[in-house]
């Protein structure tokens, strides 16, 4: 009698510990169904990432001239940066000297350019610009950056 009631109790614990084994196991299979869904999901944000550019600007004082500035445009996106066009929408008495690079070809990842600029007396301390360019991802990118001097 002792050994059937050893029998049946450690049945009955190995019964208990296979209900517990089984629900952590589905819940286990949840979460790693849900990490692989994840998982997937970064790797396709990556491989788009790989494909945009991303513009930014900011201005540069220039060394060796009273006034002047350069405004640098730069691609800190992962793709290059096609057909690229800069407007100027505001920014009294701050003005653009290099006019022919307002529209370039393109601008590598991680590379910039460099647009001379003077301020006049009274010139505002902002300018806002559009930048617009393809890449990759979209043949229809704009931005609209304000650079503080």
């Amino acid at each position: 009698m002792n050994y059937e009631m050893i029998s049946v109790s450690i049945s009955a614990g190995a019964l208990i510990f296979s209900g517990f084994a089984f629900f952590y196991s589905r819940k286990y299979k949840e979460i790693e169904k849900r990490l692989n869904e994840l998982e997937i999901k970064k790797r396709e944000n990556e491989q788009i990432e790989l494909k945009k550019a991303y513009l930014t600007a900011e201005f540069e004082k220039k060394e060796d001239s009273k006034g002047g500035y350069y405004l640098k445009i730069k691609n800190e996106g992962k793709s290059i940066a096609k057909n690229i066009k800069i407007k100027k929408i505001k920014g009294e008495k701050i003005e653009i000297i290099d006019k022919d690079k307002l529209e370039l070809k393109h601008l590598d990842s991680g590379k910039s350019i460099k647009l001379f600029t003077i301020t006049n007396f009274g010139a505002d301390s902002k300018l806002t610009i559009e930048l617009f360019w393809e890449d990759e991802f979209s043949k229809n990118n704009k931005r609209e950056i304000e650079v503080s001097l």
